[in-house]
């Protein structure tokens, strides 16, 4: 079933907020018709509350494993707690391995399917021990809200933009030519916010726009009313618009029922958000989309007391649910389409706190899934796991990558100009005081660093 804009345009209209959770419905003149060849999606899975991603990937062996069990002796994985036999090393060598909760995704990693970018965190300069006090930080470092908007927006020369980056990069791709917008919502964000981008909300079951109307009595009265005649003109003008909300929700669902969800991912929070993913990715074609991004979000991270136990039980399932979304995407020829990549508020603090737990940190690592990425190794470079040590300052890592490059070699891959990327990450311009080395990183195939910006003065 083909969808055409009119007919999206003809049933789609603002929300009339009849669920909990209503779905926004002001559809942008977005994206760009789809073609198969050129189809790609981005998949944000967001780890709220800071996920300990130095107990997700670690020292495998050397002075740094000891660095390691020495600052956390409360809480560090022993060897036989580590993917067995299965370890990947840094840009420099280092031999690094992963929790043992994931030996699917260590699997995708060596099969050159999959990688982790190290010690990646919110920066507005290139940082390190020696300029820490004369360089500009991000404001309000150590605090969930405020850092989990530095890493959905991104910072335009004295504040955070108002608008998340993915939402401001589909804003740049916009042509127009679809009628619903690309902008898939599964969880609460900024990241999707664009000044015309507006995401459209789904659960693991379906569009959000009225999800009351799956039960039937409601449904029933909602049909008599719409039905009726009696209603004064503003009451008209009103049920004319739930009529169009009703009918968006019966065209968009009709399309769904053409994929069904794919058993082979498991069910669950984050199993079932990743089936219905699946479902819109396949159905981009009859959405006449040729650009898709997704916001995921998975919580419970905030692990300041008995952290051991929790956090793999966390991994595991994050593990079982991204190692099932790329082999389903595989099996139907999707794989070298969608990058499927992990944001987090921040790091934990290096060493272990007194309740077997871990505070906020800085620095984090980040795991990258998809056949447009450079496996088979790390991407950056892990750091002396020491307080206070060369890469530190006090408990906390001092991120050697900054999330907006990061972000923006994400941004590159998915098709957006130097230009675009410069508006959106002015931080990353080579002509700033202190310049990054790379607007881009390396970790995609075929996008390596912009030799031109690595003329710059960064020291990074």
């Amino acid at each position: 079933m083909k969808i055409s804009r009119r007919h999206f345009i003809k049933t789609a209209a603002y929300s009339t907020g009849a669920s909990l959770t209503p779905l926004s419905l002001t559809l942008p003149t977005s994206a760009m018709a789809n073609s198969e060849s050129d189809y790609k999606a981005l998949v944000c899975l967001f780890f709220y509350g800071g996920n300990d991603s130095f107990n997700m990937v670690l020292p495998a062996d050397g002075n740094n494993l000891i660095n390691y069990q020495n600052s956390r002796p409360d809480i560090q994985l022993y060897p036989h707690e580590l993917v067995n036999n299965r370890s990947i090393e840094d840009d420099v060598g280092q031999t690094l391995s992963l929790n043992g909760a994931m030996p699917n995704i260590s699997e995708l990693i060596l099969s050159g399917a999959a990688t982790t970018l190290l010690n990646v965190g919110t920066l507005i300069e290139p940082t390190t021990k020696q300029n820490y006090n004369s360089v500009k930080k991000p404001p309000n470092l150590g605090a969930h809200n405020k850092q989990q908007l530095a890493w959905q927006r991104s910072w335009n020369t004295s504040e955070y933009h108002p608008y998340g980056w993915a939402g401001m990069m589909m804003d740049f791709l916009a042509t127009g030519t679809e009628g619903v917008s690309p902008a898939f919502s599964l969880g609460t964000n900024n990241w999707l916010n664009g000044q015309s981008t507006e995401s459209l909300a789904l659960s693991s079951q379906g569009v959000r726009a009225m999800n009351a109307l799956t039960d039937f009595t409601i449904n029933r009265n909602l049909t008599r009313l719409l039905s009726s005649n009696s209603a004064s003109i503003y009451g008209k003008t009103y049920l004319d618009r739930f009529q169009q909300v009703y009918d968006y929700q019966n065209t968009l669902t009709s399309v769904l029922e053409q994929y069904p969800a794919d058993e082979s991912i498991p069910s669950g929070f984050l199993g079932g958000q990743f089936k219905m993913v699946k479902r819109m990715v396949q159905a981009s074609t009859a959405l006449g989309q040729a650009r898709q991004v997704y916001f995921v979000a998975f919580g419970g991270f905030d692990n300041h007391r008995d952290q051991r136990g929790k956090h793999e039980a966390l991994l595991g399932q994050v593990d079982s649910a991204l190692s099932a979304f790329y082999s389903s995407l595989k099996s139907v020829g999707l794989e070298d389409k969608v990058i499927t990549f992990t944001m987090s508020d921040f790091g934990r603090t290096i060493e272990n706190n007194s309740n077997r737990g871990t505070d906020h940190g800085w620095g984090s690592n980040q795991l990258i899934i998809g056949g447009p990425i450079k496996g088979r190794k790390a991407h950056g470079t892990f750091p002396e796991f020491i307080r206070d040590g060369k890469d530190a300052v006090g408990n906390k890592f001092i991120p050697t990558v900054a999330s907006e490059q990061y972000a923006a070699t994400l941004c590159k891959w998915f098709g957006l100009s130097d230009t675009a990327v410069d508006y959106i990450f002015p931080t990353l311009s080579p002509d700033n005081e202190n310049p990054f080395n790379s607007r881009y990183l390396n970790f995609i195939k075929g996008l390596n660093k912009d030799k031109n910006q690595m003329k710059g003065k960064g020291k990074m």
